[in-house]
């Protein structure tokens, strides 16, 4: 499982490096009367823009989605049915503060988007534990619990990229 997330983090890291390392520099010629210096300034890209970052939010927000929908549904039942709906209504809410923070360049906003999705991917691992329990039946369960799957993966990959560019 250490290795796993190590392989996972590692891989985001690396895919966070390349995909700004285009855009990470710009350079400003400074007339200072004398001479002409150029300065360059270290651009910090906000997380929305990041690629990695944004396809893995958007991810999640449609798994989420089908999953809150297939939840409300007729399609299962149980006793289980609304702690199911309360916890992916709650990491919803987690990815939505996350998402709202991530336009902002500051390390502290990166951490706290980085303690959001980490919060959503922990509700998440309970929302599939539910959704593969005994506590939900019904046809629409296989639906869930892949949604909720695909999702915590989504979630899990933001995490690592936030977390990886929040360490800066």
């Amino acid at each position: 499982m250490r290795n796993t997330l190590l392989y996972k983090v590692t891989a985001v890291a690396i895919g966070s490096l390349v995909s700004f390392s285009g855009a990470a520099f710009a350079n400003t010629n400074v007339n200072t009367g004398l001479s002409n210096s150029r300065i360059v300034v270290a651009q910090v890209p906000s997380l929305r823009n990041l690629p990695t970052f944004s396809k893995s939010v958007a991810v999640a927000e449609t798994a989420l989605g089908n999953a809150l929908a297939a939840s409300n549904s007729l399609a299962i039942s149980g006793k289980g049915k609304s702690a199911l709906s309360v916890s992916i209504a709650k990491a919803t809410s987690l990815l939505g503060n996350a998402t709202a923070l991530s336009g902002s360049t500051s390390i502290s906003d990166r951490r706290a988007v980085a303690v959001s999705l980490a919060q959503a991917e922990t509700v998440l691992g309970d929302a599939l534990a539910i959704a593969n329990s005994t506590a939900i039946s019904g046809p629409g369960k296989p639906a869930i619990a892949k949604s909720l799957a695909s999702a915590k993966t989504a979630v899990g990959n933001a995490t690592a990229v936030a977390s990886s560019t929040a360490a800066n």
